[in-house]
């Protein structure tokens, strides 16, 4: 099974350093790469730049310019911040039409790698059909788990929904698609993916539907950074996230999402008609590609 790995970061360069330190220990053999969310609060685009390698003839279609560093590790620096959703589905439409990975390990910076847990998670797929773990190295009541044993696993049945890691095979996008634009910046959209997935029958146990999946290892931990969003931004994209996930109807919306990269918005019209945004700020969807007018 080929694996790949990407890392989402934005505005956080130690703990950036810190997970390339370890997918250079536990993970250099497989694809890897990271999406660097157009941050300018801190000095991860410069670091990233001053070891890049350029790619000649390479045309980035993510609102990103393209390079690699040490260890062939591509870099995805943005151009564009698009928060979390957008940034995640610019890693997910990497490993669907970049790569012919099999199974995609969708990553936070904020973890330490002790192990090769790319190669455990895949495994876990195969044996157990689980088509979605959400790594949860949380300790507090609130992250607390129920354990199942099965196939030689100890399956931890979350009551609370993570996405510091997400692992998946590529059947499961095929699936259910990208992230929902929905949510803004930042919140809930780690919540409606893996919705998506227990509806789509890819998070049971025993034939159960379950809430949030991870499986119990040592391979990981949970790195103690200070969020990049704080105070009024915070709670300004935490109250759109909220009533994003207030919003959805998988009865009507179905559970497949298109490939985008920003929030839909119409102005003018009447009942949500009218003109998109992007077409009168610079970007438009096109299907599942993003035209520049501007």
């Amino acid at each position: 099974m080929k694996i790949a790995i990407a890392v989402l970061t934005w505005n956080r360069l130690p703990a950036l350093q810190q997970i390339l330190k370890g997918f250079e220990a536990h993970c250099s053999q497989y694809r890897q790469a990271v999406f660097e969310d157009a941050g300018t609060k801190d000095d991860t685009a410069q670091s990233l730049l001053s070891n890049a390698q350029s790619v000649p003839g390479f045309k980035s279609q993510y609102l990103a310019t393209y390079f690699k560093i040490a260890g062939g590790v591509e870099v995805f620096l943005g151009n564009e911040n698009l928060g979390v959703a957008g940034n995640s589905n610019r890693a997910l439409r990497w490993f669907i039409q970049e790569t012919d990975c099999d199974y995609l390990c969708l990553c936070n910076d904020d973890l330490i790698i002790k192990g090769d847990f790319a190669a455990f998670y895949a495994e876990a797929w195969t044996k157990l059909k689980i088509g979605l773990f959400c790594y949860c190295g949380f300790t507090s009541k609130m992250y607390a788990w129920d354990p199942e044993h099965v196939n030689g696993y100890v399956i931890k049945k979350l009551g609370r929904m993570t996405g510091a890691m997400m692992a998946m095979p590529r059947e499961l996008i095929d699936r259910i698609g990208f992230f929902d634009m929905r949510f803004g910046k930042f919140g809930e959209e780690h919540v409606d993916f893996t919705n998506r997935a227990r509806l789509a029958g890819y998070q049971q146990v025993r034939n159960k539907p379950q809430l949030c999946l991870d499986l119990k290892n040592d391979l990981l931990e949970h790195l103690e950074v200070p969020s990049t969003m704080v105070g009024r931004e915070k709670a300004e994209a935490e109250a759109v996230a909220s009533q994003g996930i207030k919003s959805i109807d998988y009865a009507a919306d179905g559970i497949y999402r298109p490939y985008r990269l920003f929030t839909k918005v119409r102005v003018a019209g009447v009942d949500g008609d009218g003109i998109s945004d992007k077409v009168l700020g610079g970007y438009y969807d096109v299907g599942a590609r993003q035209v520049i007018i501007r």
